[in-house]
């Protein structure tokens, strides 16, 4: 998620939400904030809704899961502009992710020889690749876009391999089986078409070897991109939330 050149919420994850809305005719309003943030937000009721995280045991015990809107998968991109290169990435390279996330786990539990470096966002850590603070990035797909024309001149970003596929959930907090449902109500009436018309709207696969491209041409310094975000579902219970 981020801010557009209007200044309004933007992204894959905010156009599912809103056709889930349109759908439930449920207003809902979102709440961008750092992604350590989405998930305490939600355990402590400062959010109804986590708009979509990956399933863990950890999150678990706090959290309960919908069923799987869309299918993500986390990758290992460099930067071309600096000569790394994907052999040896994991040896030779300063590897970024996002803190406290799976890619973090990923990296400790299959590489912990690895030199690794946390970023509090996506922002930060696409931009800690282009700058050359890392030499790669392990990132959750729909996050790695392509950098804005504003930062020419560009080298490539280009994925390595693609380090696990997992499905995307929204999540409540632990015991809200109404709201769960409600939840899941709401994007069982999202139609296929409906689903891969907003998927399509974000994205375009270039070249079979991974490379991927926004279609998404917007100066880094305008995104305010976090991993997750939250919103407020704004009816009934929670519309004395909405105004505090």
């Amino acid at each position: 998620m981020y801010h557009n050149q209007e200044g309004q919420l933007s992204g894959l994850l905010v156009d599912f939400w809103r056709k889930w809305s349109e759908k439930m005719d449920i207003p809902i309003r979102f709440k961008l904030v750092p992604w350590r943030a989405t998930l305490t937000m939600v355990k402590g009721g400062g959010a109804d809704i986590h708009s979509g995280l990956y399933m863990t045991p950890e999150r678990g015990a706090y959290l309960d899961f919908s069923d799987p809107f869309y299918h993500s998968r986390s990758v290992l991109a460099i930067y071309e502009g600096y000569g790394a290169a994907c052999a040896d990435v994991y040896e030779t390279q300063r590897i970024g992710y996002v803190d406290k996330t799976t890619e973090e786990d990923f990296l400790r539990q299959k590489h912990p020889e690895s030199n690794g470096m946390s970023f509090q966002n996506e922002t930060g850590l696409i931009q800690g690749l282009v700058d050359g603070i890392v030499g790669g990035i392990l990132v959750d797909l729909p996050a790695l876009k392509l950098i804005s024309e504003g930062m020419q001149p560009l080298g490539e970003i280009s994925i390595c391999e693609n380090i696990y596929e997992r499905d995307l959930h929204a999540a409540v907090r632990k015991g809200d089986e109404d709201l769960l449902e409600l939840v899941n109500v709401g994007f069982a009436k999202i139609t296929q078409a409906e689903r891969e018309t907003i998927i399509g709207r974000w994205f375009v696969e270039e070249q079979s070897d991974f490379s991927f491209y926004w279609r998404l041409a917007l100066f880094v310094s305008l995104f305010v991109l976090v991993a997750f975000g939250v919103f407020k579902w704004s009816s009934g219970r929670s519309e004395n939330k909405a105004d505090e």
